[in-house]
């Protein structure tokens, strides 16, 4: 299913560049944040739209003053209306691994929902409007362990900025083998500074 989600975005893609007709339209785009959001990700999404010389797409921030989902919805009504719809929604904030009433709306009304979060929304399957920008924790964690085994290592360091960080990384730390007295994994904490 990811596969045909993904091939239908390039499709997309690929259709908006060369058509000629849509060249000039502009189509607007949301970018959802609050406080739980990496103050880099509204650099980012604001560094895009600057940058879009074709003109293509538009947007706009929400910087949600509330952390829960219905009290949010709330606050993207008035974004998204009189005239001012989006086509998509970039949403950076944390999702805790549920489709949230933001994630439910844009799945209503056919908007495309792009989830920024680490967690993968588990009804994600269902939710045809909503895609997730990072891979499931537990594919991440098969390719690092896959990498390592392919590389050869027998002692290795992971960085780690939080505990969360430890779901990402399963498959290496309950399946790599450790000898008696040999500690072949080293975790290191990184200071937020």
């Amino acid at each position: 299913m990811i596969t045909l989600k993904a091939f239908f975005i390039v499709t997309i893609i690929v259709c908006i560049r060369n058509a000629h007709a849509l060249r000039t339209a502009a189509f607007p785009i949301g970018g959802l944040f609050n406080r739980e959001t990496l103050a880099t990700s509204k650099q980012v999404f604001e560094n895009m739209i600057e940058a879009n010389q074709m003109m293509t797409y538009h947007g706009r921030s929400l910087d949600s003053k509330v952390v829960d989902s219905y009290s949010t919805s709330l606050e993207l009504c008035p974004f998204t209306s009189d005239n001012r719809g989006i086509v998509a929604l970039i949403d950076a904030r944390p999702t805790y691994g549920i489709c949230d009433t933001t994630c439910l709306l844009c799945n209503r009304f056919n908007v495309t929902h792009l989830s920024l979060g680490w967690e993968p929304i588990a009804t994600q399957a269902e939710d045809f409007f909503t895609f997730a920008y990072h891979p499931p924790p537990e594919l991440i964690s098969k390719a690092y362990a896959t990498l390592i085994k392919d590389l050869g290592w027998d002692k290795f360091t992971i960085l780690y900025e939080d505990d969360s960080s430890f779901v990402r990384l399963q498959e290496v730390i309950n399946t790599w083998p450790t000898a008696v007295g040999v500690e072949s994994i080293l975790f290191k904490k990184l200071d937020p500074n």
